[in-house]
């Protein structure tokens, strides 16, 4: 099916654009071709998953646009990662001896996942044989017996993560040796205090890494894809929704210190040095989200993903788009870049939820067509157009024109702490269906529909207590609000029980958690 879809104004199409213009036009592409060049000190050196990255958007932002200098940039880094490539296979930076050191594999993974990302968007051989490479190095070098792919960095997730790009590398191929590859990895994670097919609590999974753990699991999800192990997909929808339940803040976001933690998303007071909301993991839990979306059209992956979107990421980019902060408390001064000589992952991984941000708009399949996200965007396919205009969450209104070239449903979400005021065909007010939190509309073939839904905005308070004292913060819709002095830039204000609040991402100097006056809940 042909899909053209793509973000036309609003707060997420400013953004995307700011992205765009620094990754393609600013960003030095010679220092990322500079990254596969052996650095004999640099045990902990993150780059090449960075410039895997890199690589990757490059080619997302050519074909979407046709972007020449997007290619160039591309090619750039290619044509140093081919040149650079050991022999053996080995693709980094790390010297001999130190392949599988800290990051070693993990880098490898991200590189491999942009040469195929050029492959995809050239037929460029050279990027693929280079991955081919790539993997068959790094799984040889575990399959051997010597060493255990479950011994590493991050509590044993840095070499697993190779199975994500893996499993994109056996569709592209279908060589039985990759297929032999998975099926290693898979029984190695099944067989281990790493069992993220087979868990009662992910507490007691030996990984409670954020970000690494995500992207293991996007892996397990295409490990299921491929193979139709639907027992696979049920772990990784439990353990979404054990990280949903207990882990997830008012914010969007969890981990103190990168990490899982008991009680993770009760009320507590998380300060800049706790390290607390790394934006990692608020990508990753999007990309988790919208995989499982795609696989179950359940609501709640995209509540969670309008929570996690409009709350920590608006909250952490910079304003220019150049950057994103690395970790975001819940009080004291907002934080919109990086410090200095942290790694780029935040960065780059912020990159990639904008740059990939047209594939968050549309769901469509032979019987309905879903928007995920309400912002302002149009949508293509051989089947129906539509186009979408709302300042929502930050406005109740949502307008759709849809044209439909054969009979479909649309689904309209019902967003979390909503509730539907009107729904209005060609300006007619009508009765309307409700089926699993969907407003269900049945188009007709070649009848053009313009849709208006008003929504009203639930204020929904929730309460805690921290030593002794009883707390409570407030969300408006999907909208975390904080006690803040209004400065007049904020894109929501209001006044609740005496004190001034905006939307969380317009903030400055903030409180999340509001002491009680009675200090009393409710």
């Amino acid at each position: 099916m042909h899909l053209k879809s793509e973000l036309t104004a609003g707060i997420l199409y400013e953004y995307r654009q700011k992205v765009i213009e620094n990754l393609i036009y600013k960003v030095d592409s010679d220092v990322h071709a500079d990254t596969y060049t052996v650095r004999d000190n640099y045990d902990m050196y993150a780059e090449p998953e960075f410039t895997g990255k890199y690589l990757d958007l490059c080619m997302k932002i050519y074909r979407t646009y046709k972007t020449e200098t997007a290619l160039a940039n591309a090619k750039k880094v290619v044509d140093s990662i081919v040149r650079n490539q050991r022999e053996d296979g080995f693709l980094g930076c790390l010297p001999k001896g130190k392949e599988t050191l800290n990051f070693g594999v993990w880098n490898q993974a991200f590189t491999v996942l942009g040469l195929l990302s050029y492959y995809n968007g050239t037929c460029d051989e050279r990027a693929l044989d280079a991955a081919c490479k790539c993997v068959t190095y790094v799984m040889n070098y575990f399959i051997g017996g010597n060493v255990d792919i479950l011994d590493s960095l991050n509590y044993g997730t840095q070499h697993i993560s190779i199975l994500y790009p893996l499993c994109k590398l056996y569709r592209i191929t279908n060589k039985e040796q990759f297929k032999d590859y998975i099926q290693y990895i898979i029984e190695k994670i099944r067989n281990s205090d790493l069992n993220f097919l087979d868990f009662e609590d992910v507490l007691e999974i030996r990984s409670k890494k954020g970000i690494e753990n995500f992207v293991v699991l996007l892996g397990i999800l295409e490990y299921a894809d491929i193979f139709g192990d639907k027992r696979a997909v049920n772990s990784v929808e439990k353990y979404w929704q054990q990280i949903a339940d207990t882990q997830i803040r008012n914010t969007g976001n969890g981990t103190i210190n990168e990490l899982w933690t008991e009680g993770g998303n009760a009320c507590m007071l998380l300060g800049e040095d706790i390290k607390a909301n790394e934006t990692c993991v608020a990508v990753g839990w999007i990309e988790l989200s919208l995989a499982l979306f795609h696989l179950k059209q359940d609501a709640k992956y995209l509540n969670a993903i309008d929570k996690t979107l409009y709350n920590h990421i608006l909250a952490s980019i910079a304003e220019d788009g150049s950057d994103f902060a690395y970790y975001q408390p819940n009080y004291g001064k907002k934080l919109k870049n990086t410090e200095v000589g942290m790694y780029k992952c935040c960065r780059y991984r912020g990159f990639t939820l904008f740059s990939y941000m047209d594939e968050m708009l549309y769901y469509e399949d032979d019987n309905a067509i879903i928007p995920m996200i309400y912002t302002s965007s149009d949508y293509q396919s051989e089947d129906v157009k539509v186009s979408m205009e709302t300042n929502y969450p930050f406005d109740n209104v949502v307008m759709v024109s849809v044209v439909p070239r054969k009979e479909k449903q649309l689904k309209l979400r019902i967003p979390k702490n909503n509730k539907v005021v009107s729904v209005a065909i060609n300006k007619c007010q009508v009765d309307y269906k409700v089926l699993e939190t969907y407003i269900c509309i049945d188009l007709q073939k070649n009848v053009t529909l313009e849709i208006e839904v008003e929504f009203a905005f639930e204020l929904v308070p929730e309460y805690g207590q921290i030593e002794g004292t009883s707390y409570v913060s407030y969300s408006y819709g999907c909208v975390l609000l904080a006690n803040a002095i209004l400065k007049g830039h904020e894109r929501m204000a209001y006044e609740i029980d005496g004190k001034s609040y905006c939307d969380y991402a317009s903030a400055d100097e903030y409180h999340v958690w509001v002491p009680l006056k009675s200090g009393k809940v409710g």
